[in-house]
């Protein structure tokens, strides 16, 4: 093609058909310039009035508002015409031929690789129109073949000044003729008309005739004159392959303009016919043509014989009939197309047919009705398609689709049931799908999230994340993980894996995303208690040495206090180390709560004992700007409980209280009975009819709402900073009550302030209570033998020194071997071992 550019306007309605010849193009034609134009309606727009911006108009037949002829009657009919190509797909190659006889350039035949003949047949186009321009702005080219000198002058003289359009080249001879014209059909004819005198010198005009048809082929039209010849020589020329003779008679130069013109038209005629049963042949769809009576008068081939089997000499004269499957399918068209005589646009119709074998098939008929310039019907014309491949075709396809969308339903089913985020995204970010877990994260629906960024709609941010686990994908084409946390403080586990387009180049990518929030939350409570629970163990470690002191330092204080008389000044003094001592030993007591390390020996107890003891420890826990108000009930029932156990619930409830309260505030101890009915019980889950003693703290802190509150007794549950809370104090508490038989519950606002009322059973007398017995101030002296087993040095020494001084023989070991070989040797009686329960080697037990 030549490297000027070609601008082209292409009518089309599918997109699809558009994109392919858009692309074709551009990889074989870069110097065409393609505009689309979808209507009819914005072709015009775009053509405008005359001259048009466009070299070439290609359009398609069938478009939305009207047809392409329409167009094509348009840009003929001006002045300033355009080149007109038309693109014709199955059951249009009739209106083609109308187009091409209407004044198309030429048509192409939408099929497979018809792109890659664009660049040619657009090329073509173009240059035959402007040839034919070129011809109507200048002479009619003709080499005028004459050896007489006076018919030359004449002519010339004749014609300049009746037909000035007309421009000889004359030559004298034959030869010179056959020297002037190309010598195959493949060279361009440089004219138009060849006017040649019968007698010639060399070779004459028949031998001239001769040697240009049957040697050459060439296709340019002869016109013979003669004047000495007869006509007899002029049939002859004309059988030859001449196309007119004008005989040398008075006036004979007033018929030839009209000669000449004549027949130079009949050669583009016979050219536009050739192109015409070119395509008429070519059709893979049969067209029948038919008259009045539906006899068939015509019938291309090769696609009448793949069809239907007939050749073309055996359905020339008969009725259509002989190829539908039946008459009713013949009297059917015949009544929607066929036997109307109003004009009718062109119809698609399904029928069935029959092949010369008998066979019945599935066809398409684009039935047309043919009508005269005057309006009158003209005869008929019938493309037939065989559509039963297509028929299986579309079968095939509509199970294929069925069982497609079953398994893209049960797919998506699959794909929505997994409680994990998955979404599929391009190169930029965007989501291009995601199921009902991702949607849910983020508070909208799946299809609402497409062409979102995803950093947009999960953490709201302008920019992709750093780093970023998708974008990494898309670089190394490699699957990635990393946790991520959102504005909202949950923490997501985010897994991606790359999907690969055929060049290997990574095209999407797939993320999954799992909330692991409250697992990080649970590792973080995990620490926190395995923290707490090495202080625990430290604390238990550090009041077990601590007690064993205490019990040296007040034992020796108590023995020292027994040698001195009453009234010695030393007496108050060690009345003072023994009150340090005892205080010091209950707060040994507590540590070993603390730290879970006491035994739990429930007992009958009197709450309001329990309570009243722990006062001090109370207000030390929460602080000095916190009142701590104790009111005790009157007569409180006792309970079945460990006193230490009534130290760990007052404990935690005063340090919750304590934390609740912004400033100062109040933190109230109460003690009561109540009698549970059953009524009160179905109200409230978990309490038992009866009667219960009743512990309420009560504080003016901040309190909590009720989504609060239905945590709160969960173990590691805690709406405190990240260091001030294991979130298990309150779940000891609530382990405490129910392992007691009691409940628990709490009552809270925010702002005003939370109770928590524990109701415990009244103790009956049921269980084995501790006996509590008054020791006499001075037992009486003993004298049996003792063997005291202790590791710890001092303590053995002061349980020597205190049995020695009420009279007993004391054996005394540090170990459990020593033991045993010491009353191995005794050879007495040993009346009483005393011993420590846990020892290296060997317990007490």
């Amino acid at each position: 093609m030549r490297d000027e550019k070609l601008r082209v306007l292409y009518v089309e309605d599918n997109p699809a058909d558009a994109d392919l010849a858009r692309r074709e193009l551009g990889r074989l034609a870069p110097g065409i310039e393609l505009e689309v134009a979808e209507t009819l309606a914005a072709a015009r727009e775009r053509l405008g009035p005359p001259p048009f911006p466009f070299d070439v108009l290609l359009t398609d037949l069938g478009l939305p508002d009207g047809s392409g002829l329409e167009l094509l009657a348009e840009v003929g009919g001006s002045s300033a015409s355009l080149p007109v190509v038309i693109l014709t797909g199955s059951g249009d190659q009739e209106a083609a031929v109308a187009a091409l006889k209407a004044g198309a350039e030429d048509y192409l035949v939408k099929k497979p690789g018809h792109p890659a003949e664009l660049p040619r047949v657009l090329a073509e186009a173009r240059d035959r129109f402007r040839t034919r321009r070129e011809r109507r702005s200048r002479p009619l080219r003709v080499l005028y073949a004459e050896p007489n000198d006076f018919d030359v002058d004449l002519t010339r003289r004749y014609l300049t000044q009746h037909a000035s359009h007309i421009h000889l080249e004359v030559v004298t001879g034959g030869a010179e003729v056959l020297a002037r014209l190309p010598g195959s059909t493949q060279d361009p004819l440089p004219w138009d008309v060849v006017l040649l005198d019968y007698r010639l010198p060399g070779l004459d005009a028949l031998e001239v005739v001769k040697a240009l048809r049957q040697e050459r082929g060439l296709t340019v039209p002869i016109v013979l004159v003669t004047g000495q010849g007869t006509e007899e020589v002029a049939v002859e020329a004309l059988r030859l392959g001449a196309q007119d003779y004008v005989v040398k008679r008075p006036g004979y130069l007033t018929r030839l303009p009209v000669v000449l013109e004549n027949v130079q038209k009949q050669a583009e005629l016979r050219r536009a016919e050739a192109r015409y049963r070119n395509l008429f042949s070519s059709l893979r769809d049969v067209v029948i043509v038919a008259d009045e009576a539906r006899t068939i008068v015509d019938a291309n081939q090769p696609a009448l014989r793949t069809v239907f089997g007939y050749e073309t000499h055996e359905v020339l004269g008969r009725q259509t009939s002989v190829l539908y499957g039946s008459q009713e399918e013949f009297a059917r068209t015949g009544r929607e197309v066929f036997d109307r005589r109003e004009p009718t646009a062109g119809q698609l119709l399904e029928v069935r047919f029959r092949r010369k074998c008998g066979e019945v098939f599935a066809g398409e008929l684009f039935a047309l009705k043919l009508h005269d310039d005057q309006g009158q019907p003209a005869g008929n014309i019938g493309v037939i398609r065989d559509i039963t491949q297509r028929r299986r075709a579309d079968e095939a396809l509509r199970a294929s689709e069925a069982e497609f969308r079953r398994l893209s339903q049960e797919f998506q089913g699959l794909l929505d049931g997994i409680p994990d985020g998955l979404m599929l995204l391009d190169p930029k970010l965007r989501v291009l799908w995601a199921n009902r877990a991702a949607a849910r994260a983020v508070a909208t629906e799946p299809q609402t999230m497409v062409g979102q960024r995803c950093h947009e709609l999960w953490y709201g941010r302008a920019r992709a994340c750093e780093p970023c686990p998708i974008l990494r994908s898309f670089a190394s084409g490699t699957p990635h993980e990393d946790v991520l946390s959102s504005p909202d403080g949950r923490a997501w586990e985010v897994r991606t894996m790359p999907l690969a387009g055929a060049d290997g180049r990574v095209e999407k990518v797939i993320c999954v995303k799992r909330d692991v929030t409250a697992h990080h939350r649970l590792e973080d409570q995990l620490r926190q208690a395995q923290k707490m629970e090495a202080v625990g163990r430290l604390a238990g470690g550090v009041a077990h040495d601590f007690n064993n002191l205490l019990t040296v330092v007040n034992g020796l204080a108590e023995l020292a206090a027994g040698d001195l008389e009453p009234g010695h000044p030393l007496l108050p003094r060690l009345q003072g180390i023994l009150d340090a001592g005892s205080r010091a030993a209950r707060l040994t007591h507590q540590l070993l709560a603390f730290a879970r390390q006491q035994v739990v020996a429930p007992r009958a107890l009197d709450l309001n004992e329990a309570v009243g003891a722990l006062h001090g420890m109370l207000q030390r826990l929460i602080g000095e700007d916190i009142e701590l108000r104790w009111k005790p009930g009157a007569d409180v029932w006792r309970v079945y409980l460990d006193p230490g156990q009534v130290d760990q619930i007052l404990a935690n409830l005063a340090v919750n209280a304590r934390d609740a309260i912004p400033g100062t505030g109040t933190v109230t101890v109460e003690t009561s009975n109540a009698v549970l009915d059953e009524a009160w019980c179905e109200a409230h889950p978990g309490a038992a009819p009866g009667e219960h003693a009743v512990l309420q703290v009560t504080d003016t802190g901040a309190g909590m709402d009720q989504g609060t509150l239905a945590h709160i007794f969960e173990p590691f549950f805690t709406t405190k900073e990240p260091g001030k809370g294991t979130g298990l104090g309150l779940a000891t508490v609530y382990g405490i009550v129910k392992q007691a038989g009691g409940a628990i519950y709490a009552y809270s606002e925010p702002g005003h302030g939370t109770t928590f009322r524990i109701y415990l059973p009244r103790w009956t007398g049921g269980g084995e209570a501790a006996v509590v017995r008054d020791v006499p101030a001075a037992p009486p002296p003993g004298t049996e033998t003792v063997l005291l087993v202790e590791d710890e040095e001092a303590i053995l020494a002061l349980g020597q020194a205190i049995l020695e001084r009420q009279g007993y023989r004391v054996l005394t070991a540090q170990s459990p071997a020593e033991a045993l070989e010491l009353a191995a040797r005794e050879p007495g009686e040993i009346h009483l071992l005393a011993t420590d329960v846990v020892m290296p080697g060997m317990n007490g037990r």
